[in-house]
């Protein structure tokens, strides 16, 4: 496989950089049980395989980079710690910050710094690097905020930014195809199916904005058990709330929404599921339609 091909999919997986970085601190071998710790999942080990990063698995269970799956580690850990790698993580959790400001809410970039999740690698986040992050989102028009002369101001994410976030639209496989259309949706492929079920049933429809969403909700509260359980009140909690909303007769979609939001935050204290990343894939798709109806 051409290392350009295999660059780009490392770069979109990050469960899959995970599993590589473990085993390059580690002389490029991951015991059974170490392997099992960082809960990234057998889609990890999928990728890498196909990827040609590690070897077959052993009687033990022990994951074994390859020459090239040690070559690719190598420069993995430089990007990942001070290069484009590092950058798009910078960026994805400033965005993630800009997701749960509230109406109104103006932060600068030291702020910011204080909200964010912790850097996986290299040094921590500072507070230039962020502002020059914030100042880069706001030009792509994937945040809202402003520059004065003294610093640059964070007030909020865009439905860009949004999609941004979303596993969706990161990811360079052909899972998942969604095309905004007015104020319609179309979703092909399973990530619908996956999200609340983890099988690989096949779905395709285009419907109001309103129906989609209340149907997509009512799905994904049918299969909320399928989430760990620390978080599956609260996120059926406020699932229902948005449902809720946009079953009534004048809906507020915006106020479904900021409900959606909340549970995509709830949802972040536990990523690293497929179904997990999958459902709030969904929500966060909802969510961005809603916004902008």
């Amino acid at each position: 496989m051409d290392i350009h091909e295999v660059w780009e999919r490392l770069a979109s997986d990050e469960d899959a950089q995970e599993t590589v970085m473990a085993a390059h601190r580690n002389g490029g071998r991951l015991s059974h049980s170490a392997a099992q710790e960082l809960a990234c999942g057998d889609s990890a080990f999928s990728t890498m395989h196909e990827l040609g990063l590690i070897e077959p698995m052993r009687l033990d269970g022990s994951l074994n980079l390859t020459v090239q799956g040690k070559r690719v580690a190598l420069k993995l850990a430089e990007d990942l710690e001070d290069g484009h790698l590092r950058q798009l993580a910078l960026d994805r959790a400033v965005l993630k910050v800009a997701r749960v400001l509230q109406p109104g809410q103006r932060i600068g970039a030291t702020d910011v710094v204080e909200r964010m999740e912790p850097a996986k690698y290299g040094r921590p986040w500072d507070a230039q690097e962020v502002e020059e992050s914030i100042s880069g989102l706001l030009d792509d028009g994937l945040v809202n905020g402003f520059r004065s002369w003294q610093a640059t101001i964070l007030e909020g994410i865009t439905r860009q930014g949004r999609a941004r976030l979303s596993p969706v639209e990161q990811s360079q496989s052909s899972r998942a195809a969604n095309v905004f259309n007015d104020h319609s949706l179309t979703i092909g492929g399973d990530n619908l199916g996956n999200a609340a079920t983890g099988d690989h049933v096949a779905q395709t429809s285009t419907v109001t904005v309103n129906s989609l969403a209340s149907g997509a909700l009512q799905h994904l509260l049918n299969h909320v058990d399928d989430l760990p359980s620390a978080v599956q009140e609260n996120v059926a909690d406020q699932i229902e709330a948005a449902h809720a909303e946009l079953i009534q007769a004048s809906p507020d979609t915006v106020k479904a929404a900021r409900w959606l939001d909340r549970a995509s935050e709830t949802l972040d204290t536990v990523t690293g599921s497929p179904k997990v990343a999958n459902f709030l894939a969904v929500l966060q798709l909802v969510s961005g339609v809603l916004l902008s109806s």
